[in-house]
């Protein structure tokens, strides 16, 4: 009931993030404002000033540059956000929402790599949808919530430096 913020943690200096972002605003906050009229977009990374001018027209896009404890900003959240148009690899904003148990909302180019631990969508309105629904069902919260932990561990140094010891001993 307090989440109130969708998070995105990324470079805005970095073409898809920028096209990521004024999207969100453009198209899909309007609408989930009027649903849940706290609503905030919380941006996280170091950013463009031309972007950041443009992006803080709106007064529910919070931007806070920086920072190398992201905690404070992703309790609270509904979601970590990766609705990226144009991706590839790993998406490292993923993993990072992961680590806080976020659960994450992905479009289809970011969610490949993370099977069914994130929620995916087609459209601006199913976005929408997924975040409202994240906000609402504290059950399905939990779901994506544990699912993010336990995919997330898949990754830490750990798991990573077994693996490569197995393998340099093969």
């Amino acid at each position: 009931k307090k989440n109130f913020k969708v998070l995105f943690i990324g470079n805005l200096n970095y073409l898809p993030n920028i096209l990521a972002c004024k999207d969100f605003v453009k198209n899909v906050l309007p609408d989930l404002k009027n649903k849940i009229p706290n609503l905030k977009f919380c941006i996280v990374g170091d950013v463009k000033k031309s972007v950041k001018i443009y992006l803080s027209k709106n007064k529910d896009v919070q931007i806070v540059g920086s920072k190398k404890n992201l905690t404070k900003y992703a309790n609270n959240s509904i979601c970590g956000l990766a609705n990226l148009s144009i991706a590839t690899g790993v998406q490292v904003k993923v993993l990072t929402y992961m680590t806080f148990g976020l659960p994450v909302v992905c479009s289809k180019q970011v969610s490949l790599n993370f099977a069914k631990n994130v929620l995916t969508y087609n459209s601006n309105s199913e976005l929408a949808d997924q975040i409202l629904k994240l906000k609402n069902k504290k059950v399905l919260w939990n779901i994506f919530s544990k699912k993010s932990f336990k995919f997330v561990k898949k990754f830490k140094w750990e798991n990573i430096s077994k693996r490569y010891l197995n393998l340099l001993s093969s």
